[in-house]
């Protein structure tokens, strides 16, 4: 299953409902640079059955003998060359096991529940301003959503347009950054709220900026 950005949501009260079933799978990929909050790159896969990498990705190669010294008190040495197809790697683990230490399960589920509330109030500010329209409902850490312009409502492909344009303008301000995505066939922006720092004022100011910097562009300043 990818759950490389959602499937941390099942530590949180709001996102476990809704990712029910997660446990079934035979294997989930996800990224803790995403909601873990550590430097990228890292990424991680949880696998029911283990051996069924080793199968695949083992090798018996004489100059690679196996050492226990290394081994737990069972006798078992994990050597990930076995489990996956990269032989020589960085320690990309550390950065992870190290916050998950410091931090532990509960500060990440309510930072997590935090963004999902976050998501659900941004949804409620577009719909309280005249010049958003909400695409979609957050039900995770993403709000869907367009600009109008003031006046007469421009033709679809005129608006799908105007929204790339003004993330590409938003970014070139350096007052924020977000993506933007097709939704039921129309081009929509796209907040991902993915940070420790982000608090319901950004949110507001994103607003701001973007109603400020669309209304210039659409004024040919």
């Amino acid at each position: 299953m990818d759950g490389a950005y959602g499937a941390l949501a099942a530590l949180a009260p709001s996102g476990r409902a809704l990712l029910r079933g997660l446990e079934r799978a035979d294997s989930v990929a996800l990224d803790p640079h995403k909601w873990l909050f550590v430097p990228y790159e890292a990424g991680a896969v949880l696998v029911r059955d283990p051996e069924l990498l080793r199968r695949a990705y083992g090798g018996a190669a004489s100059y690679m003998r196996e050492d226990k010294s290394g081994a737990d008190a069972e006798g078992e040495r994990v050597d990930l060359f076995e489990y996956g197809p990269q032989l020589s790697r960085g320690f990309r683990a550390l950065k992870v096991w190290m916050s998950l230490k410091a931090y532990g399960r509960r500060a990440y589920a309510e930072e997590i529940e935090r963004h999902i509330q976050l998501a659900r109030a941004m949804d409620e500010k577009v719909r309280a301003h005249p010049r958003f329209e909400l695409c979609s409902r957050a039900q995770l850490s993403i709000s869907c959503f367009r600009w109008l312009p003031p006046g007469p409502r421009p033709d679809p492909e005129a608006l799908d347009r105007l929204q790339e344009q003004l993330a590409q303008r938003l970014e070139r301000s350096g007052e924020g950054f977000m993506s933007g995505t097709r939704l039921g066939g129309r081009w929509v922006l796209r907040t991902c709220i993915l940070s420790f720092r982000t608090r319901e004022a950004d949110l507001d100011g994103l607003l701001e900026s973007l109603d400020r910097l669309g209304r210039e562009m659409v004024a040919g300043s």
